[in-house]
């Protein structure tokens, strides 16, 4: 066993280069002034993305035979807050299909309940299709809505995606005046005679419904940078959030960017929204500088400026083309390859790395669950420029040295200690250590010391906790690796793992549940041996709560173990999701099979 637990640690470490620190905060935000802060007054950011509009059908949340998640999945949701320290998603909800489709407004409550579940502030973006400004449609779905998720504190509310100028009487394209921002605000009668709410109209229709959360409105289409929205067109509200769609190109300079967003930063909340390349528009993509570097350094410049006027985001979409590869692996799209317009390149990795607060392409050490809090004891990873001479293992031996390399964790006591090391790769690539039990607690750095004494270096937090779960394949979800044991009412107890692997895949072997039955599985993991009590540990399967029965350490090194209970009640669930919390804190969210 422990040879089996060593290799998997190994497994999993290799092969998730996760890049995701947990530095933002998803607490439930409210608005002071022009901040956004946390319940403890801190202030936070919104650092997010956006998702893709909810279907209304299994593939919101499914898992296909080719073993891509759905994009509403909580295997994608984990991925969002642990693989890239976000700590918001943006749902787009179409209002005419929340207030005809019964199934549809459903399954927003589900996404919305998976996405808080992981640790994620939601905010529901209301879109009416076909029309540039907002109906009384638009007034009726909030008023639906609000009063259905206004105890909710992970939510905010975005009242209409996109207001378009065109529909305004007398607008002159590119030119919005202050008659402009007025229809905005009051709405009227559009161009083309139908009557538009205006933001105001839609405020006070929430509000009236006993919503409290924070709002988001957006501006003009055509005012990237709010330009001409001045104190007289605010929203007679104290918790508005100002947003705008731009593009990376369109900040310009930190002296124009003081100009437009600096002036409005200084005076309320702002959140930009879909910022993006958009290499699938052949026009916005023939507009860039064909140098990949150039891009890169535009994109890390403008979230640089955002940083510093204090300005939200939720940016492009977590969609494939995007910013990421696929649903399977949530690899980060790159430039590194050139900029062929319509192509799989994407601002994934330079998102990733700002995120994560070190250099495009610089070393990232996470936890096995893929944040940058390592737990003391559990074992870590390295990814980068370790610049290793050649690829070895620690054997079970634990050295403080393999190859030309050693991982030094220097803590928030002034002292440096040297890892046991599990496995150091050659090159560019990963190494794999023990985080030293004695390591204090809060902010460290992890070094990678060579023996001609250059090193590399990453940023990371120390704890008590930092749940993760161990799957078959190896990258952090899928079939997790676990043992059932079942013991009937006379006889022998029987044991069996709950997963197979074959040349290609992983998958899970259903666990036949009985009333007659007693069923426990034993997980294996790491991050959370720690923990003070069983009472901190939380599970579900396929939603529904199951008991814990146990935890402590594994066999193997910083392995840990947990073991829950199933009642008969899960039979017939087949394969489903399985969400570990520990003092609230989420683990990886793994694959599990309650049988047919």
């Amino acid at each position: 066993m422990r040879d089996l637990v060593a290799g998997m640690l190994l497994a999993f470490a290799a092969s998730s280069m996760a890049q995701s620190p947990a530095r933002t905060s998803s607490s439930p935000v409210r608005v002071q002034g022009r901040f956004l802060v946390d319940r403890a007054g801190q202030h936070v950011l919104l650092r997010g993305t956006q998702l893709p509009e909810l279907a209304g059908d299994a593939s919101d949340f499914g898992m296909p035979s080719r073993h891509a998640y759905g994009p509403l999945s909580a295997t994608t949701l984990n991925a969002i807050r642990k693989r890239w320290n976000m700590n918001t998603v943006r749902l787009p909800v179409d209002v005419g299909r929340y207030l005809d489709e019964p199934s549809y407004a459903e399954r927003l409550a589900q996404a919305v309940r998976i996405a808080n579940r992981q640790d994620l502030l939601v905010i529901l973006a209301a879109v009416e299709p076909g029309s540039d400004l907002p109906s009384e449609k638009t007034i009726r779905f909030w008023k639906e809505c609000g009063a259905r998720f206004r105890d909710n504190a992970g939510l905010l509310f975005d009242l209409f995606s996109t207001p378009r100028a065109r529909a305004i009487p007398g607008h002159r394209p590119g030119m919005d005046t202050g008659a402009d921002w007025r229809f905005w605000l009051r709405g009227g009668r559009t161009a083309d005679g139908h009557a538009a709410v205006g933001m105001q109209g839609l405020a006070d229709a929430i509000r009236g419904v006993g919503v409290a959360q924070p709002l988001i409105v957006t501006g003009l289409d055509e005012a990237p940078l709010l330009e001409g929205l001045t104190p007289e067109f605010f929203l007679s509200d104290a918790g508005v959030i100002y947003e705008t769609n731009v593009r990376f190109n369109e900040i310009g300079t930190d002296a124009q960017g003081d100009r437009s967003f600096g002036v409005l930063s200084a005076q309320v909340p702002l959140v930009v929204n879909d910022a993006d390349l958009h290499l699938d528009r052949v026009q916005d993509c023939q507009a860039l500088p064909q140098d990949p570097a150039v891009v890169e350094r535009t994109i890390q410049s403008t979230l640089t400026d955002y940083d510093r006027l204090q300005v939200s985001w939720t940016i492009s979409t977590f969609a494939p083309g995007k910013l990421i590869s696929d649903y399977r692996h949530f690899f980060a799209t790159t430039l590194a390859n050139g900029l062929p317009c319509g192509s799989a390149a994407g601002i994934g990795t330079v998102v990733q790395y700002h995120l994560i607060g070190v250099p495009l392409r610089g070393l990232v050490t996470t936890a096995l669950n893929a944040t940058f809090v390592l737990a003391r004891g559990a074992a870590a990873q390295s990814y980068g420029p370790t610049l290793s001479e050649a690829e070895a293992d620690g054997n079970g031996a634990l050295p403080q040295k393999l190859s030309n390399i050693a991982v030094e964790v220097f803590d928030s006591g002034g002292v440096a200690r040297l890892a046991p090391l599990l496995h150091v790769g050659i090159g560019w690539s990963f190494v794999n250590f023990v985080v030293p039990p004695d390591t204090a607690k809060g902010p460290a750095k992890v070094s990678i010391v060579r023996s001609d004494g250059s090193r590399s270096e990453s940023s990371v937090l120390i704890a008590d906790l930092s749940p993760a779960l161990l799957t078959g394949n190896g990258i952090g979800w899928g079939p997790v690796i676990a043992i059932a044991t079942q013991t009937p009412p006379s006889g022998p107890a029987h044991s069996f793992l709950t997963y197979q692997c074959g040349k290609a895949d992983c998958t899970t072997i259903p666990i036949p549940l009985s009333k007659n039955v007693s069923t426990t599985v034993r997980l294996l993991g790491d991050g959370f041996r720690n923990a003070a009590a069983l009472g901190e540990f939380r599970a579900e399967i396929g939603g529904t709560p199951v008991p814990v029965v146990s935890f402590g350490p594994a066999e193997g090194p910083g392995a840990d173990q947990v073991t829950l209970r199933l009642p008969s009640i899960l039979r017939g669930m087949g394969e489903t999701d399985l969400m570990l919390t520990v003092s609230g804190r989420p683990a990886n969210v793994v694959r599990i099979n309650c049988g047919s």
